[in-house]
Formats: structure tokens, sequence, C-alpha cells
């Protein structure tokens, strides 16, 4: 289901997805501060929601598709991702397209190992702080216990990704040496 999420976002517009980034962004922080507040929604939070939803959507889909420009556009930072995920290249992968990408791949997953704990450990710090100012909201108790998680999960992750993305890189290089044996 989320393959095809992203298979199907990955074929969209930049305007299509900074919608519907803004949409969730709006709904999900409209929806957060209207349950936290004492007060509840009022327009004012509304407008607020809607004006950082666009920002964050507009953001967010310039990132993505930067992101998809530097691995040699949407089909192929798909391929390559797909390649990553289940360990295996696809037909036709050509080692002079490919050994490039997955280096780079590579150091961002190996840069992950030690900027994904820092990261979640200052979302945690804020965190802590939000629960000693005001201990009595709960979604400050989930984020922590969340960010903590992740603090831990991201690098073991990126460890594997890794090691996934040196057996490849080995793979073409191997049919790079075959190929130049002909």
């Amino acid at each position: 289901m989320l393959k095809k999420w992203q298979d199907w976002l990955g074929k969209r517009s930049w305007w299509t997805l900074a919608t519907i980034l803004a949409v969730f962004w709006t709904l999900g922080w409209f929806g957060i501060q209207a349950a936290i507040r004492p007060s509840g929604a009022s327009w004012g939070l509304l407008v607020g929601a809607v004006v950082g939803g666009i920002f964050y959507g507009g953001f967010m889909a310039l990132i993505f598709r930067r992101q998809q420009a530097k691995y040699g556009g949407p089909s192929t930072s798909r391929a390559i991702e797909m390649a990553v995920r289940e360990g295996r290249l696809p037909e036709g992968a050509e080692p002079e397209i490919w050994l490039p990408l997955l280096d780079r791949k590579k150091r961002t997953e190996r840069r992950m190992v030690w900027v994904g704990p820092i990261e979640f450990a200052l979302f945690t710090a804020l965190c802590v702080f939000l629960i000693v100012t005001e201990p009595s909201v709960w979604s400050w108790w989930v984020a922590t216990v969340l960010f903590v998680g992740l603090g831990i999960w991201v690098p073991l992750w990126s460890i594997r990704r890794a090691h996934r993305i040196d057996a490849l890189i080995a793979e073409l290089k191997a049919q790079e040496t075959d190929r130049s044996s002909f």
C-alpha cells in the first residue's frame, strides 16, 4: 500500500505534491492545536494552520523534487530506492549511471548513522523541556517516546541500508568487470 502511494506521488507534479502536503499539514496542525488548547479551535488558528501548510507544502515539495533530481529524476530515483529496499538491481542497470548514484546514497546513509541520533536527541530534549513547562499535555509525552524510538531506529536502519548498497555496488562492479573482459 505504501509503495503504491509513493509511486503515485512520485508521478505527480510538484504542485500536486505541495497541495497534498499542505492539506495534511493544515489538518494535522489544526487538529492537534484544537485538541490541546483549552479554548479549542478558532478562525485565527485555522488561518495560521493554512498559511503554515502552504509554506510547508511548497518547501517540502521543492526539497523532494530536488532530491529526485540529484538521483537522475523521478523514475531513476524510484528505481534506486526500490533496488536498495529489495537488495537487488533492476534489469539493465548501467554501472556508469548507477555507481555514482549509489555511492551518493551510501554516503547519505552513513551520515544518518550519526546525524539521526543527534537530531532526535534534540527533538527529545525539546519535548522534555515542554513536559517540564506543561506536564498536563499528553502529546509531549507521546512525542518524547516517539523521538527516543526514532533515535534508536534510524541508525540501525541506515546501517542496514548502507550494507545493502554496498552489496549493490559490488554487484555493479562485477558486472562492469565482466563487460570489460569481453
